[in-house]
């Protein structure tokens, strides 16, 4: 099966071995939309 399209977020997160290795890193759902949200916040770094 190939994807016309890149996975979201939420599809992501939704996936057991995702949600595995999660848990085994102490991190939920919420803290990785977080990030997201920070990074997505950040203007990007100036070419000098």
């Amino acid at each position: 099966m190939t994807r016309d399209r890149e996975p979201t977020l939420d599809e992501i997160l939704n996936e057991p071995i995702i949600r595995m290795v999660m848990a085994v890193d102490g991190y939920s759902s919420d803290d990785i939309r977080h990030l997201m949200s920070e990074a997505g916040a950040r203007k990007p770094a100036s070419k000098s």
